[in-house]
């Protein structure tokens, strides 16, 4: 979308700018005090810098509040058609992150947004990330081959998003299928994802990320996150169940879970859009004032403790001497090189449990989902 065809009353459109990094014309919002401590925030896959109009208010009075729109997302543009992926997004994040002489105190991300952040967080000095409704789970079986291969098929056909956009785009669709996540945000809100959605370039990027998007190697790698996480999970969130959230704070050596009531847009109808939740987190980890709370060099919290569930379909991850699937998945750390978590609770199970598999389990076993 041309930046100049944004509504007048577009979320931020005033504080926000054009920067060329590479191959990527970003638009990105930059609020807040110019000296403060930065704040990176990351939609989702469909969404743009919009979505945090409610969070950014209150984030932006002690930070600087950086939002950019995702490649082909909004009105930003990328020439690079192979770069919608996990990795390449998060490395040219970084690049721009780089451009703008930033190192952020924390990235928040919602939905695919978290699954980048928590790339970020893996790849870089990133030292903290909140994850709201986290998009860290797999189509399981048949549907782990066939949906991203459709993606790909969709995104190769250069009349596809014309077509979403003509015959799918009306506001009483695109309002329906907002309300099918588990959140009905307001009318307003949905007026602005249906600019969006009437945009080709803008469902063209969409499709290129789904077409793009592995997840395997990022969950195989949740262990080796040694930062703070906060994970925020909706428990009537329709598109990403809050249980992915709390299978991946299994993993995540110094995860913080919090289940609150809400959909999977919660961030867009709480009337803070979080933020009050996220500066309380945020202060308890680094103040602007009094810095970091845990002394420089100490050791990661141990692994938040979250039971796993029991499997609906009778076809657990339990071995037959009682030890998961990940005792014997060779691509998880955990797994039968004698990795860090073999011994741990979250890796050993009750003998005769059937227990539902982990992100991370699944990872092992079939081709990364993705929903946003």
């Amino acid at each position: 979308m041309d930046p100049r065809a944004l509504p007048a009353n577009w979320p931020y459109r005033s504080a926000a700018a054009r920067r060329r990094v590479g191959p990527i014309d970003w638009w990105v919002i930059d609020t807040g005090p110019a000296d403060g401590p930065v704040l990176l925030l990351l939609h989702g896959l469909g969404a743009s810098g919009h979505s945090f109009r409610k969070m950014i208010p209150g984030l932006s009075a002690r930070y600087r509040v950086i939002v950019p729109d995702l490649p082909g997302h909004g009105c930003s543009r990328s020439t690079a058609r192979n770069r919608f992926g996990l990795k390449p997004m998060a490395e040219d994040l970084w690049k721009l992150c780089q451009h703008l002489n930033v190192t952020p105190a924390a990235v928040i991300g919602h939905s695919a947004g978290g699954a980048i952040a928590l790339q970020l967080a893996l790849d870089t000095p990133v030292p903290r990330v909140v994850g709201i409704n986290a998009a860290l789970d797999h189509f399981e079986g048949v549907a782990g081959v066939v949906f991203p291969m459709m993606a790909r098929g969709l995104a190769a056909l250069p009349f596809t998003a014309p077509l979403v956009t003509r015959f799918g785009a009306s506001r009483q669709r695109i309002g329906q299928l907002l309300d099918m996540t588990g959140s009905v945000i307001d009318a307003a809100g949905k007026a602005y994802y249906t600019a969006l959605i009437q945009t080709p370039e803008h469902v063209d990027g969409g499709l290129r990320m789904m077409a793009q998007w592995e997840l395997g190697p990022l969950i195989g790698a949740l262990p080796r996150i040694a930062k703070p996480v906060f994970l925020i999970a909706g428990n009537g969130d329709r598109a990403v169940p809050a249980h992915v959230s709390a299978d991946a704070a299994r993993f995540l050596p110094m995860a913080t879970l919090r289940r609150i009531d809400g959909g999977h847009l919660i961030h867009e109808v709480a009337a803070d859009g979080l933020s009050g939740m996220i500066l309380d987190w945020l202060e308890g980890e680094i103040s602007p004032r009094a810095g970091p709370r845990r002394p420089a060099g100490a050791p990661p919290r141990p692994p938040r403790r979250i039971l796993p569930r029991k499997s609906r379909g009778g076809t657990g991850c339990t071995a037959a001497d009682g030890k998961s699937f990940i005792s014997s998945c060779p691509k998880y750390p955990g797994g039968s090189g004698g990795g860090a978590l073999s011994g741990s609770p979250e890796a050993q199970a009750r003998p005769g449990r059937n227990l539902r598999p982990s992100p991370a389990e699944r990872s092992c076993r079939g081709a990364a989902r993705y929903r946003s």
